[in-house]
């Protein structure tokens, strides 16, 4: 008796591994890509799907970004070497004038008779924060002397400071 298998792999792996966003920005997208040699083609009733989880970061789940858990990707029958799939951090933008802060994603299961995840299974989104903080004086000039401080001026501070910084 002989066994023909197929022996053509792919692999889902994250098309970068690092990305930049503004606090504003309401849904980030995030690419996946499906690795293989050129040419490879998911055969009819084959399809691969990849979890990706929200991993640490220093953003904080609910004030800076809306928690997912998992986000499931599928590629379906007919899918290419090179076909990608979108996972989405939906940002919350606030007021809080604060340090650029992270989301790690991970590239955790991926379910297929003929996938592996690939080498590069991580992705950091950095938010950078687009809130400002004003200082000023309350008025432009002052008459007192060092005696008399009744009317000396007063620095103003406006603005969201996150906590630590």
């Amino acid at each position: 008796m002989v066994t023909i298998s197929d022996n053509e792999a792919v692999a889902v792996e994250f098309v970068a591994t690092a990305s930049v966003l503004t606090e504003a920005t309401a849904g980030h997208d995030v690419l996946l890509q499906l690795v293989g040699a050129a040419g490879v083609t998911l055969a009819p009733g084959i399809s691969v799907s990849a979890d990706v989880i929200d991993g640490v970061g220093s953003a904080a789940v609910g004030s800076d970004y809306q928690g997912f858990g998992t986000q499931t990707a599928i590629f379906g029958p007919g899918s290419v070497a090179g076909t990608t799939q979108i996972v989405t951090i939906a940002v919350l933008d606030d007021e809080t004038v604060e340090p650029t802060e992270t989301v790690s994603l991970l590239l955790d299961v991926v379910n297929g008779s003929v996938a592996v995840v690939g080498g590069q299974n991580t992705h950091t989104a950095s938010i950078l924060d687009d809130d400002t903080l004003t200082v000023e004086f309350n008025q432009a000039t002052s008459g007192d002397s060092e005696a008399d401080s009744s009317n000396l001026p007063i620095l103003m501070v406006s603005g969201d400071v996150q906590a630590g910084h």
